[in-house]
């Protein structure tokens, strides 16, 4: 009873319950040393470090069954199930703790209210990686100094809407990544602003260490696919997948800017390149992701991109290695005996290499030149690490090749200090079909409908892709390499902008008044045009409407 202003004292006594001890070892899994361990019990409040000189702890538990944790930054989790607690009994139990990266995640989202930590929290979680988390919830205080970030042997950056740069850590990342660190960068905008597009702030480290440009602020919702050989190969990670953040609303479209110091490793379906890893020969490495990870897939890929990412970003400098840029090519023969392709070797290795030049078999003559081809070389020169050499390959076309015959031939550069250690590009050389399918669609690629009318009525045909607005190259094809065809098809599909320009129009014309032969669809081809002198002298048009009532 507890009366009004007064005070009540009651006394208990509490029974002890039954206990024991858990005592052991936390050790390197690898070199059995010590390892000085955070250790817990699943739900409950006890825990203890185990000692940094010898691995050993003890720690007093309730009788009964627990799961105990082991934790340290550098380390995978150790999870031991199942541990019974015999009352007045002393359990030991040794533990061997597996070496990973230390680790930080940069939580970036919090000064806007969108954390999107708990997505990689869990990704991380899943697959036992100890970490530490940095959140920035004021870019006035929280934003990190280099020191922050140089302890550690990568650092996962989560900006959902934001970027690096944006909030003031460019130069954190390029001093981070400068002095050897590893970055896996993700975030929807972060190529919006860090890389210009905003039209109001840019950071250089964008372009200098992803080796990466932005094409479009917008790559569309399509799922994103891991490439083939490469880190991420066999994922595909649905947009805004069901489990997942669900906040991609305008992923950045990227295009990588230096093949010599890195790769894509995914794509969008439909839409160009969605992330890259850099760098193949620097002191550093880096994965970025386009799309925000948080809005991508399961939590079951998910925590798969993160292993891969992070396996890839640990990885030691090979000291042997090589790489031929690009690994493959593609030439119709026009004119002349010959086709020539250049490509470069790379050392990828720590130290200097020579390697030799090896050609596989080829039913036409083949013979590899230095990059000036001025001379037929068997190996490459003395390459110190990273460095690169051009080198110039040259196929002889046989007399009387007919239509559409082709010929592939591999090169392989085998290292001299190791010869197990090998790259390898290939070469396609063809004689030209008799039909160049030229893809002029901007914006809808309806491509795969006309290559299946050509093959389901076994028509052999090249293809010449004029490039999406936004990308460097947006040419078509030249007149000496339409005369070498009988017949030129060309598409325009949804275009409405721009379909044949004044010099198309000038180079068709020429073709067609050589004896060549053109199938032109286009449906706003004279709304764009009008009805030039082409339109009227070589396509025969009189009079136009410009649309029409489709009705069946």
């Amino acid at each position: 009873t507890v009366e009004s202003g007064l005070s009540t004292t009651i006394d208990r006594t509490l029974s002890p319950a039954p206990s024991g001890v858990l005592w052991g070892h936390v050790s390197d899994a690898e070199t059995g040393g010590p390892v000085s361990a955070d250790l817990s019990i699943v739900d409950t409040p006890a825990g203890t470090t185990s000692d940094p000189s010898t691995g050993a702890f003890s720690l007093a538990l309730p009788a009964g069954v627990h799961t105990l944790e082991a934790r340290r930054n550098g380390y995978r989790r150790a999870t031991v199930p199942d541990l019974e607690i015999v009352a007045d009994e002393a359990t030991q139990i040794e533990i061997g703790v597996t070496r990973a990266p230390t680790l930080l995640l940069v939580d970036s989202g919090g000064w806007y209210y969108e954390s999107q930590a708990s997505f990689f929290e869990m990704a991380l979680d899943d697959r036992d990686y100890v970490y530490d988390v940095l959140e920035v919830r004021d870019v006035e205080r929280d934003v990190p100094e280099l020191e922050a970030l140089t302890p550690y042997d990568a650092v996962v950056w989560s900006s959902p809407l934001d970027a690096p740069g944006l909030i003031g850590a460019g130069e954190v990342i390029s001093g981070y990544l400068l002095a050897g660190g590893s970055l896996l960068l993700t975030g929807q905008d972060v190529g919006f602003w860090d890389d210009g597009l905003s039209g109001v702030f840019w950071h250089p480290y964008y372009r200098q260490f992803l080796k990466t440009t932005t094409l479009a602020d917008d790559a569309g919702r399509d799922d994103v696919v891991g490439l083939a050989e490469e880190i991420l190969h066999d994922l595909s990670l649905q947009m805004n997948g069901p489990d997942s953040a669900g906040n991609q609303a305008l992923p950045d479209l990227i295009s990588l800017r230096e093949p010599r110091d890195a790769a894509v490793i995914a794509e969008y379906t439909d839409d160009g390149e969605a992330a890259v890893r850099a760098s193949e020969c620097q002191s550093y490495r880096a994965v970025y992701v386009a799309p925000g990870l948080e809005g991508l897939g399961d939590r079951g890929s998910r925590a798969e991109v993160m292993e891969r990412s992070l396996t890839w970003l640990d990885m030691d400098h090979p000291d042997v290695g090589a790489r031929l840029l690009p690994a493959q090519q593609e030439q119709v023969w026009l004119l002349g005996s010959a086709v020539t392709y250049t490509l470069e070797l790379q050392n990828t290795g720590q130290f200097g290499d020579q390697f030799a030049l090896e050609l596989g078999p080829s039913a036409w003559p083949v013979s590899v030149w230095d990059g000036t081809f001025s001379r037929v070389i068997a190996e490459s020169d003395l390459l110190d690490s990273c460095v690169t050499q051009t080198l110039g390959i040259r196929v002889t076309v046989p007399p009387g090749v007919r239509w559409n015959a082709s010929d592939t031939v591999t090169l392989t550069a085998r290292s001299l200090a190791d010869p197990a250690r090998t790259a390898e590009a290939a070469f396609v050389t063809k004689a030209p079909a008799p039909i160049l399918l030229v893809d002029d669609h901007r914006w809808r690629d309806v491509g795969d409908r006309y290559q299946a009318a050509l093959e389901g009525n076994g028509l052999s045909y090249d293809v010449w892709r004029k490039k999406a607005p936004g990308h460097a190259d947006g040419t078509s094809p030249s007149l000496q390499r339409m005369q070498r065809y009988a017949i030129v098809l060309w598409f325009t599909a949804y275009d409405w902008h721009e379909t044949l320009t004044p010099d198309e129009e000038a180079k068709l014309a020429t073709y067609l008044g050589g004896g060549g032969r053109l199938l032109l669809s286009s449906q706003d081809y004279l709304f764009t045009s009008g009805l030039t002198e082409f339109g009227r002298d070589y396509l025969g048009v009189a009079d136009y409407t410009e649309s029409l009532t489709a009705t069946q």
